[in-house]
């Protein structure tokens, strides 16, 4: 398990729900919420202050039989006293490729749902990359970013889907791209004054305690859907 850094965050907490566990990660001003499974996929992301960071080594492909598709969803939900104003997120990874008409791929889309205004749905246009080698060897690093500007919202549900494809062409032909990290960094302003500082194991008894609150909005969320 990777070590949280910065002072006040990267407290995990497990929470108990009837079909599925869920997880709160602590950042300076909002937390992240993931579904355990995801968390038991992905690893356990670094935070420091707003920004939460996961980092992959094993998440590639060589293969234009196996391309690679990776679905990362969780939510972000500003602690008392603040306020959501702006999301940030970048992934990226490395590629190789050898022989002639070789080639690799990846896209990026992202879809953010504001539910404290309503603004559901909202989907980014694709972010796309792809090389083809013309002979000799490449290598290199791609990479996707998304910057939104956000109405002051209280929690948003984030959704990153992931493609990676990988085509060797010939007999010598060799091609490979990963995906090695995601990074989200969350903008947030003060709403209504500064909130008073909670000691660490009372904030621990309230994020337990608010669990209630937590799982009646996601499932509000799921009805919406349905």
């Amino acid at each position: 398990m990777k070590t949280f850094t910065g002072a006040m965050t990267g407290l995990l907490i497990f929470l108990g729900g009837a079909s599925a566990h869920a997880a709160l990660l602590e950042g300076q001003s909002v937390y992240f919420q993931f579904a355990d499974a995801d968390l038991d996929f992905f690893g356990t992301p670094s935070i420091e202050g707003n920004t939460l960071t996961f980092d992959f080594s094993d998440i590639y492909t060589a293969s234009p039989s196996t391309p690679q598709r990776e679905v990362l969803e969780f939510q972000v939900v500003a602690k008392s006293g603040f306020q959501i104003n702006n999301f940030h997120l970048s992934e990226g990874g490395d590629y190789s490729l050898s022989g002639k008409n070789s080639s690799v791929a990846a896209s990026s889309r992202l879809r953010l749902d504001d539910f404290t205004n309503d603004e559901l749905f909202r989907e980014s246009s694709e972010k796309s990359f792809r090389l083809g080698a013309a002979g000799g060897e490449k290598s290199g690093s791609w990479s996707a970013v998304f910057d939104q500007s956000i109405t002051l919202s209280e929690e948003l549900d984030v959704l990153l889907t992931t493609m990676l494809w990988a085509n060797p062409a010939g007999p010598n032909g060799e091609a490979r791209i990963d995906l090695s990290s995601i990074s989200v960094t969350i903008g947030s302003i003060l709403a209504g004054g500064e909130p008073a500082p909670v000691p660490l194991p009372a904030a621990v008894w309230l994020l337990g305690s608010g669990l209630a609150g937590l799982t009646g909005v996601a499932a509000r969320k799921n009805q919406a859907r349905c």
